[in-house]
């Protein structure tokens, strides 16, 4: 997974929904395993999003930024603010 651009996907979309008002200070795109029973054997999955996210302006509604970025790009993701 190409993280740099997933991180400028992800801004360019918290730029859009928010108005400006949030920056992405840190980023991490982990992959995610499952257990496949047939195989007996644990096989990649998906993945899970870290960010510390920075308040550049007033932001009334940032509390809801983690299920912003799961709704639109399908990974679960942890939300930290700076």
């Amino acid at each position: 997974m190409d993280q740099d651009r997933l991180k400028k996907l992800i801004q360019s979309a918290l730029d859009t929904s928010y108005d400006e008002s949030l920056l992405i200070t840190e980023f991490r795109a982990l992959p995610t395993h499952s257990y496949d029973n047939e195989k007996g054997e644990w096989v990649p999955d998906s993945h899970s999003l870290f960010l510390v996210v920075k308040k550049t302006k007033d932001c009334e509604n940032c509390k809801n930024v983690s299920r912003l970025i799961e709704s639109v790009f399908g990974f679960e993701c942890v939300v930290d603010f700076s």
